[in-house]
C-alpha cells in the first residue's frame, strides 16, 4: 500500500488505536520497507513481539535482497569491480 494511502487510512483510526504500540510498530515496519531501510527493518524484527515478527517474515527475502544490492554497490565502489558474493551473503544472513 502506498505510504500516502496508508497515512489516510491511519487517520481514520481513533486516537487510542493510532497511538497503540501495535499500530506504531506496524507503521515503523511499513516505513522501513518503503524506505528500503534494511537495518531498521531487522532491528524492528529483533525487538518485536512474536506475531508481528512472524508477519514480517514474509518480507525477509525481499529486504535481504535489497540489502545485498545496496551492499554490493557500496563495497564495489565501481560498477566493474568484483565483490565476493560469499562475503556479502554472510552480512545479510
Amino acid at each position: 500500500m502506498p505510504a500516502k494511502r496508508l497515512g489516510n487510512e491511519v487517520q481514520k483510526f481513533t486516537p487510542d488505536v493510532r497511538k497503540s504500540k501495535h499500530v506504531q510498530f506496524a507503521l515503523a515496519v511499513h516505513q522501513a520497507v518503503t524506505e528500503v531501510n534494511y537495518v531498521r527493518f531487522f532491528r524492528l524484527a529483533r525487538c518485536g513481539d512474536c506475531l508481528p515478527v512472524c508477519l514480517m517474515h514474509r518480507y525477509f527475502g525481499q529486504v535481504r535482497g535489497q540489502a545485498l544490492v545496496r551492499m554490493a554497490a557500496a563495497f564495489a565502489g565501481h560498477p566493474r569491480k568484483e565483490v565476493q558474493v560469499r562475503s556479502l551473503l554472510s552480512l545479510v544472513s
